[in-house]
């Protein structure tokens, strides 16, 4: 008994040729349906294209085909198979090309995380004058950054009050936070005055983040002292920092509505004293670097400071 016919490609294939069609070793893969069980012996190697095999080869135009081949195609001999080939190697070297120019592109600048353990030589000299020159009781620790270690007349500017100086420069708010177990807590004050949040502007933090680490701040005081008197002087403003006036107004503003909230807490304003008519900065206040206050900026700071000393 004769195996069941297999319908050929569109009519395309003459009656001799139909089941008798050179199948390359790959048709066997592409073609799971036809069983070797359904074949006889003389058709094993010769199989009829069937009609998925013109979407498998969309490319194979039977225009470009002979009459003998049309339905009859050896795919290894087809322009299909060289065009799939051709593809493949395409696809290789796009994926090589692809995977170099990945590699060797410059990658983006990735901020460096701000570390509070870069001040601790800093901190261990706080630590060594205390045991040398114990502070005063019921004295009055200023902390935070530059603008508060730069302030080397508090004793002269507060002749009524006993200071003691803790600032260090180049600090963000959350460093105050980190050391005020060492340099804050220690010394039981009767109040503490904070200045610091620029450099986190400068440094790229948000408004929102300098918000929250102020809050970490009175966290930290309050927890082990729970009355103890905050005021934070405003974040303030420069001639080299004039362009994060935004930033550092909302800063404030965010800042002021924690304090709001705190009979504890103060917000002592400077920045409107240290802006000029113009909107900006004023000059004469400012050192050569345009960053740090001269005496004239601290008179300011001193008069304003004063009343809240009380």
């Amino acid at each position: 008994m004769s195996p069941p016919a297999v319908p050929s490609a569109d009519g395309l294939i003459s009656q001799p040729q139909r089941g008798c069609i050179p199948q390359p070793r790959v048709a066997r893969f592409a073609l799971p349906r036809v069983s070797d069980a359904l074949v006889s012996q003389s058709q094993r190697d010769c199989i009829i294209q069937p009609r998925v095999a013109r979407f498998a080869l969309p490319w194979v135009s039977r225009t470009k085909i002979s009459q003998p081949q049309r339905g009859c195609i050896h795919p290894r001999f087809t322009k299909g198979a060289f065009a799939a080939i051709f593809l493949l190697v395409v696809c290789c070297f796009g994926s090589i090309a692809f995977a170099a120019e990945t590699n060797t592109a410059p990658s983006a600048k990735v901020k460096k995380a701000h570390d509070p353990k870069v001040f601790e030589k800093e901190i261990k000299a706080f630590e060594a004058m205390d045991q040398t020159n114990p502070p005063p009781k019921d004295v009055t620790v200023f902390v935070g950054s530059s603008s508060i270690r730069k302030w080397t007349s508090l004793a002269q500017d507060f002749p009524d009050v006993p200071v003691i100086n803790r600032g260090f420069g180049g600090s963000h708010l959350i460093d105050s936070v980190y050391y005020a177990d060492r340099i804050v807590l220690p010394y039981h004050p009767k109040r503490i005055v904070l200045f610091a949040g620029s450099n986190d502007i400068s440094f790229g933090d948000m408004p929102e983040k300098v918000a929250r680490d102020f809050k970490a701040f009175v966290k930290k005081i309050h927890k082990a002292q729970p009355e103890v008197p905050i005021a934070y002087i405003s974040i303030s403003t420069s001639p080299s920092r004039f362009t994060q006036l935004e930033k550092v107004r909302k800063a404030n503003q965010l800042i002021s509505k924690i304090i709001a909230k705190d009979k504890t807490l103060t917000f002592i304003n400077v920045i409107d004293s240290m802006i000029g008519e113009d909107g900006k900065p004023k000059p004469d206040i400012f050192g050569p670097d345009k960053l740090h206050m001269n005496p004239k900026g601290y008179a300011i700071w001193t008069e304003i400071v004063k009343p809240y000393l009380k």
